[in-house]
Order: C-alpha cells, then sequence, then structure tokens
C-alpha cells in the first residue's frame, strides 16, 4: 500500500506537483520545481531596480526632447519696438543764409525745348481730358544738372547733350513721379485742387545723389507757403528714390551730383 500511496519521483514533496480543480480540464503538471534563494531572490530584485532605472531614464530623456511650452511663453513684458536713433530726414529747407552761397546751374535755351518734347511724349500716355493730364498740363516740369568743375557755360550745351540720355531717364522719373504723388496726396488733402487752379507757384529742390544713384539729401531751396503744395513737392521728390547708373563723368570730388527739380503752377 506504501507503493500506492506515494506518487512522483523519489525524495519528491508535495510542492513538487499540481492537482487542478473539479471542471478544469488542464493537464496535471508534475516535475521539479526551481528552488528559491537568497540569491536568486536578490537577482531578481536588482533586474526589477535596473528595469525601472532604465524607464526612469528614457522617461526624462523624452522628456527634454519634447517642447516645453513654459519655455516658449517671454520672460519679459512685450512691448513696441522703438530703434534707438530716429531715421535721418532727408528733406530740410535751405536757409537765407546758405541760398546766398548756392549757385544755381545755368539752364540753355536747348535744354528746356528739350524737356518740353519729353513732357509732350509723356502727356500723350496719359490721355487727354482726363483729371491727371490737366494737372500736368498746368504744372511746369524741369530738370537740371550740376555741371562738372570746370565746364564753361558755352560747354554746357554739348555736355548736356552728351548726357541726353540720363537727362531724358531723369525727367521721365520726376514726372512719373509727380503724377504718382498727385493721386495718392489728392486723397488725404482736397483742398489741393484749389491751389492748383487759382494760384501761381514756383518751388525749386535739390537734390544730392551718391555714385550709385541713391538719393543723400534733398534741400528746398524755394518753398510754397501754401502746405498742401509743399507737402506734394517733397513726396515728389522723395518718391524718385534714386537714379539708376549715373554717367561716371558727372560725379564730383566726393563722388555725388546734384540734380535741381524745378514745379512751376499755372
Amino acid at each position: 500500500m506504501k507503493k500506492y500511496r506515494t506518487v512522483g519521483v523519489k525524495g519528491g514533496k508535495k510542492n513538487s506537483f499540481s492537482m487542478p480543480a473539479k471542471g478544469d480540464n488542464t493537464k496535471v503538471k508534475i516535475g521539479k520545481t526551481k528552488t528559491t534563494t537568497k540569491k536568486s531572490v536578490a537577482a531578481k530584485r536588482q533586474i526589477v531596480k535596473t528595469k525601472k532605472q532604465s524607464s526612469k531614464k528614457a522617461t526624462t530623456k523624452n522628456k527634454k526632447k519634447a517642447i516645453n511650452l513654459r519655455s516658449l511663453q517671454p520672460r519679459t513684458k512685450i512691448t513696441d519696438y522703438k530703434p534707438k536713433t530716429k531715421s535721418k530726414n532727408l528733406v530740410s529747407r535751405m536757409s537765407q543764409k546758405d541760398m546766398a552761397r548756392v549757385r544755381l546751374p545755368k539752364v540753355t535755351v536747348q535744354s528746356v525745348q528739350r524737356q518740353k518734347g519729353m513732357k509732350r511724349d509723356l502727356m500723350k500716355q496719359l490721355g487727354p481730358g482726363t483729371t491727371t493730364a490737366k494737372v500736368a498740363n498746368k504744372s511746369d516740369i524741369q530738370v537740371h544738372f550740376e555741371p562738372p568743375e570746370g565746364i564753361s557755360e558755352d560747354e554746357l550745351n554739348s555736355v548736356e547733350k552728351m548726357f541726353y540720355s540720363f537727362q531724358k531717364r531723369t525727367f521721365e522719373g520726376y514726372f512719373n513721379s509727380f503724377i504718382t504723388t498727385y493721386n495718392r496726396v489728392i486723397q488725404l488733402r482736397p483742398r489741393l485742387k484749389k491751389t492748383l487752379n487759382r494760384e501761381v507757384h514756383h518751388l525749386t529742390g535739390r537734390v544730392t545723389f551718391d555714385r550709385n544713384g541713391n538719393i543723400v539729401s534733398i534741400k528746398i531751396l524755394r518753398w510754397s507757403q501754401d502746405d498742401n503744395l509743399q507737402k506734394l513737392f517733397e513726396e515728389t521728390l522723395k518718391e524718385i528714390k534714386s537714379l539708376p547708373n549715373p554717367p561716371k563723368d558727372i560725379l564730383g570730388k566726393n563722388e555725388q551730383f546734384n540734380i535741381y527739380y524745378q514745379l512751376k503752377i499755372n
């Protein structure tokens, strides 16, 4: 009877097998079980600890890669940007004392005639009967170069012929700038129409350009007492902006040159 009461291997223990519960169809598992020692328990704990540390490091690394919305917030209050230095004002009026030392360039009859022809060609592009054409028709627009040093009055006409293409581009730029500026300013200053229709005005400005044709400064030599017309003239000169490819022979010692712009109304 002792043989029948002993189940398993020799020296087996009660815990070395498992008995299925009632209704359980799983097979009976019979065999050796792994013995648990202090060393194995410590090893398991070390493995679990290592896994936790690795998981913590990975989580920290991912957090560093992720965008922190708080870091995007400004540390200081945002205010409107204000430049430290004010932008240079290109336009200024020349004093009477300085005006006494200025020598306006001589104007030849040939130059005036050439510019009248240029104006007629540009007027055709505006179309007859338009408002801008009427304004341009009653406005006398002229440009005059300050001749290079050493050029006599007799030689001035030959110099102007030499620079004819540049003079033409300069005149066309001035004319188009005047029309563009008028259409813009008249919307803000409607009283300008009365000024152009009734009063007589004569304005002169000297614009200094550098060797690349960029505006350096604008001096108003003769201005109008009417603020609306004065605004129109100043904005027209600023609208010119630049004169591409100026001839080298027109440059002075400081590699700059002056052009005098005139506007006569009525």
